[in-house]
């Protein structure tokens, strides 16, 4: 069977990421680890939407769909925090992938994940 020519083949090749659910200001719980992503480039259209909401696009990754992901959780890349502002499923790319657009986090949440463990 002969390839669709307008397929875009997306690479998750900049990192990997963890997904945290947090409680107050604090990240109580690691819910995905070692999550493999992409950088997207932040568009002008989606930068100011999120303005006109006062939110503020700081990042765009393309992760693989996974489930149990909300916008009330807490991607952590590269010892930065990152609150997710949008979840858009994308099922035109090959393969099928997850964006998420991301707020750098200003006043850091406390991490309490290994004191849970003591």
């Amino acid at each position: 069977m002969p390839r669709r020519k307008d397929t875009k083949f997306v690479t998750f090749n900049d990192g990997m990421l963890d997904i945290c659910s947090v409680k107050g200001r604090k990240i109580v719980e690691t819910k995905h680890c070692g999550i493999r992503f992409g950088f997207r480039t932040v568009g002008i259209k989606r930068f100011y939407e999120a303005k006109v909401l006062s939110n503020q696009i700081d990042e765009v990754v393309a992760i693989l769909p996974v489930e149990d992901i909300s916008t009330m959780d807490i991607c952590i890349i590269r010892e930065k925090q990152y609150k997710i502002i949008q979840i858009q499923n994308k099922y035109d790319e090959t393969p099928p992938c997850l964006l998420l657009s991301l707020e750098r986090v200003v006043t850091t949440y406390e991490d309490v994940r290994n004191n849970a463990e003591n």
